[in-house]
């Protein structure tokens, strides 16, 4: 199983830590070198010291072992930076080269809409239910004011972005089709299909969580959606943001690559694109207190 960016760069940190731990381990041993080998049936342990070729004896058995295990941790020290650098390298070419597909269908999404039906699979039969035209029937259509590569308009830049993802992983959605619940209609930003499992699923992204009425509102429409089945997780992606931790669209992608949301793929747990999720900030997000 391929790891995401997000793996690698915690795999990195691990590594980088775990080389600070073999070079202060390495410090405190002594000067030299050991390899035991088999002679005549008997193991002999030879090396260097001070510059010159030295047997061990019995006595200096503590010595040789202490030398062995320095070459233990070098050999492994060499593998943990080689394995460092590899990293290093595909972790750069994901961060700064695969986005760039993405931020030419972010830049101009009038031009991406133009070539959507061959970067989708026009064949599945999902392709017809998402060209559908969208509901008109959420409140205040004139806040759709930003082009998309779906060809309609959505609310904001992230949805925009939100879009961009789901069209390049072979996402197949709908944008704010009604949801009725307990007597209220809502209109989720994305309602998704899965085409291998065919399950339903739904995206909110919360994006004005510096806001507090406006996260407020966040908890009863959650309850709505958990007592109709629909849970954060498991058939519900949510994603959040704010000012001062705007939608990152590598994050994103991390988030729809890792977890495609299908019968065929593990069950995720809450998602988020927030300072929750990058770990960065988490004491000044608002988010935070909103656990009651």
């Amino acid at each position: 199983m391929s790891l995401s960016l997000l793996q690698k760069k915690d795999l990195l940190t691990s590594i980088a830590d775990e080389l600070l731990q073999i070079d202060q381990q390495l410090s405190s041993l002594p000067e030299g070198s050991a390899s035991a080998i088999m002679c005549s049936g008997r193991l002999r342990i030879k090396g260097i010291l001070d510059g010159k070729t030295h047997y061990f004896n019995q006595k200096e058995l503590p010595l040789a072992k202490q030398l062995i295990y320095k070459k233990y941790l070098k050999t492994k020290r060499n593998e943990l930076l080689h394995k460092k650098k590899l990293l290093m390298m595909q972790c750069d070419f994901e961060q700064n080269w695969m986005d760039k597909t993405k931020a030419f269908l972010i830049k101009n999404p009038a031009r991406t809409a133009l070539i959507t039906e061959f970067i989708t699979d026009k064949t599945d039969p999902l392709y017809q239910w998402m060209a559908a035209s969208p509901s008109c029937s959420a409140p205040y259509q004139e806040r759709r004011t930003e082009p998309s590569p779906a060809g309609y308009k959505v609310r904001s830049k992230s949805e925009v972005m939100i879009i961009v993802v789901l069209l390049e992983d072979g996402r197949f959605f709908r944008y704010e089709d009604p949801l009725c619940l307990n007597g209220k209609t809502y209109y989720p930003d994305f309602m998704i299909r899965d085409p291998k499992s065919g399950k339903t699923f739904w995206y909110e992204h919360f994006g004005k969580m510096d806001d507090p009425a406006y996260c407020m509102k966040i908890g009863p429409k959650l309850l709505d959606f958990e007592s109709a089945g629909i849970f954060p997780g498991v058939n519900l992606i949510i994603t959040f943001e704010s000012k001062q931790f705007p939608m990152n669209i590598s994050q994103l992608g991390e988030i729809v690559k890792t977890y495609p949301y299908g019968a065929y793929y593990p069950v995720p747990q809450v998602l988020l694109v927030s300072p929750i999720h990058l770990k960065i900030g988490i004491g000044h997000s608002t988010f935070t207190g909103f656990t009651e």
